[in-house]
């Protein structure tokens, strides 16, 4: 797998540059490529738009690196134009990049994402001494995430990541001494300093 880049820009000769001291991959950028919204979490809908290709030919736009699994698949209009839609693949906190390949062309284009954190808790509701399951996605690779009830304020315990930031089925008990209404908790990651929130409201 390429590693993932920190940041990517257009150099002085149309080339991506990898802000990154560790580079699996660089391409030569021959066209433009933009994605909407600029930041996302796990499977939020993303709008690819692009220019430059040939006209009326196929253009792939690859999950990770040129070569990789195709995330989505666009035809040019007659201006070279391209227009597609996908859902944000799970991936760790940072940037993300996108590469896009004209299949006819062979021109290039690279995208740019950032990747935010999210929890979720099943239940959201309850009294307390609830047992709540938490999941969280866009964390560090590997890192561990503090699991943080905040009123009262105490720790519930630690999540550990996988390769792509993400845990699932962390459990912690809703403290006893809790009052009624909405209480917030939040997962911090260790490495990455990620953040993400959710909400549980004591019946």
């Amino acid at each position: 797998m390429p590693y993932q880049a920190s940041g990517v820009t257009t150099g002085p000769d149309g080339e991506l540059w990898l802000a990154n001291a560790y580079v699996g991959e660089a391409v030569f950028v021959t066209t433009s490529l933009t994605v909407t919204p600029d930041s996302a979490i796990d499977s939020t809908p993303l709008t690819f738009s692009g220019s430059g290709f040939a006209p009326n030919e196929t253009v792939q736009i690859y999950t990770r690196g040129i070569g990789s699994a195709v995330l989505t698949t666009a035809t040019a209009d007659g201006s070279g134009a391209i227009n597609a839609t996908a859902t944000n693949p799970t991936w760790f906190y940072g940037q993300r990049s996108f590469y896009a390949m004209g299949q006819t062309s062979g021109k290039l284009a690279g995208a740019q994402l950032s990747i935010e954190a999210v929890l979720t808790l099943t239940p959201g509701s309850g009294p307390a001494g609830t047992s709540v399951t938490v999941n969280g996605s866009g964390f560090g690779p590997f890192e561990a995430v503090s699991i943080r009830w905040t009123n009262p304020r105490y720790s519930t315990g630690v999540a550990t990541t996988d390769i792509n930031g993400v845990f699932k089925g962390y459990e912690f008990v809703v403290p006893s001494n809790t009052g009624g209404g909405t209480h917030a908790v939040v997962g911090i990651g260790h490495k990455s300093r990620a953040q993400a929130g959710g909400r549980f409201t004591i019946d």
